[in-house]
């Protein structure tokens, strides 16, 4: 069944010339905003749908040269209103960053599933090119919205059945919170001069984490073990209290909610 056509507003019609700078034809905005409208209508379209498109298509760099491609290829159109429809957060995450809009037209990565491997390697070097502590949490809330997005628009693609859509969010997740803590312990030992501490420690997920099944809107449940406590020698602090503080850092550093989003 062919799709229902959506009508766009005046305003959005005008905002839509204004970005093209004058360099389509009127049949070709004609021909943008048929494709729009057949693809909107594939979706409960609203008005807050039609601004999420608006403002993805204000964020690229090279306007002109964005809304040109667009007529060559109609499935950067479904990409674009597949997200503008069904989600603000994702909608965001490419208005705040639309170096990633040509990443998700990439029909190869956003098919291919996330390993845990491959993404603790991509983790590790990226966070080699951060010296402070707060450049390398922002570098990690950056790498969890690319992969949402990754993930999220697949999901609503239907390219990925529900237990591997959640699956590939408990990878990002582990993986993330994992060298979130290594980074948080890091710090907490760099602050009192401690070599490595002998102990051994064990981060575990609990509930829909450790289960694998974590959804988008998820708590992460977690709980910290370790082997013995002994007070190290260079500041007479316990091992535990040390854990403490590194487990408090940990916390505060993942739900902080800052300009660029927090991680958990």
């Amino acid at each position: 069944m062919a799709a229902e056509s959506f009508s766009f507003s005046d305003i959005f019609v005008k905002r839509l010339i204004e970005i093209s700078g004058g360099t389509l034809s009127p049949e070709e905005i004609d021909q943008l905003l048929d494709s729009f409208s057949k693809e909107a209508g594939k979706y409960f379209f609203t008005n807050s749908s039609e601004s999420n498109l608006i403002r993805i298509l204000s964020s690229v760099f090279d306007k002109a040269f964005f809304l040109s491609e667009l007529l060559k290829y109609p499935h950067e159109i479904e990409i674009l209103i597949a997200i503008a429809a069904n989600s603000n957060y994702l909608s965001d995450i490419v208005v705040r960053n639309p170096e990633y809009i040509y990443q998700i037209f990439d029909q190869t990565y956003l098919l291919h599933e996330l390993e845990q491997i491959d993404l603790q390697n991509e983790i590790i070097a990226g966070l080699e090119q951060f010296k402070t502590y707060s450049s390398k949490l922002n570098f990690l809330r950056q790498i969890k919205k690319r992969y949402i997005l990754k993930i999220g628009l697949s999901d609503i693609l239907g390219q990925k059945d529900l237990k591997t859509v959640t699956e590939q969010l408990s990878i990002l997740a582990k993986t993330i919170n994992a060298k979130l803590f290594d980074i948080s312990l890091d710090e907490i030992l760099q602050k009192y001069k401690i070599n490595y501490p002998a102990s051994n420690f064990c981060l575990c997920s609990l509930g829909k984490l450790g289960g694998n099944e974590l959804n988008y809107s998820s708590d992460v449940d977690l709980i910290l073990f370790f082997d013995k406590n002994y007070v190290i020698k260079e500041t007479k602090k316990e091992y535990q209290e040390i854990l403490a503080e590194t487990a408090l850092l940990f916390i505060n550093s993942s739900s902080q909610i800052t300009d660029h989003g927090y991680i958990y």
